[in-house]
């Protein structure tokens, strides 16, 4: 009964420092795979918005050349609809696409809010990584 309890809390630290150390890497990991994010974003989205006049697309000015060629590469009378707008307002690796009846985006710290929920809630991210305002700080770390 020790040596089963000691392993099952030997394992619990171990996914706790792991999942720890995902937390402290996930601004990096969003800052240096965020143009492969926002490619993927894009060419899931914009092909179904062929019938739109108007398509809004709003990135970090740091994915901005990425999407470009993505969207060389679209329908030329829907590129010739979508306006790509670079704004230091987004993150890298966030895209919000907006169009007359809808919208979709990608948001990293969204996204490390979900995961920090639910890791959170069983055990095993700590309040820190947890934090609303972690992702945001560790981002502008990183960034600066």
């Amino acid at each position: 009964a020790l040596a089963s309890r000691l392993a099952e809390e030997a394992a619990e630290a171990t996914a706790r420092l792991l999942l720890s150390a995902l937390a402290a890497q996930f601004p990096a990991l969003c800052r240096h795979h965020g143009s492969a994010e926002v490619v993927a974003v894009a060419r899931a989205v914009l092909p179904e918005l062929l019938r739109e006049p108007e398509v809004s697309v709003r990135v970090s000015p740091h994915d901005a050349e990425a999407l470009r060629q993505e969207i060389g590469r679209l329908e030329a009378g829907l590129a010739a609809r979508l306006q790509l707008i670079p704004t230091d307002a987004m993150a890298r690796g966030d895209i919000a696409i907006a169009w007359q009846d809808g919208a979709a985006s990608r948001d990293g710290a969204a996204l490390w809010r979900a995961v920090a929920e639910a890791l959170g809630s069983a055990g095993l991210l700590d309040a820190a990584a947890m934090a609303p305002a972690a992702f945001a700080q560790r981002e502008m770390q990183d960034v600066g």
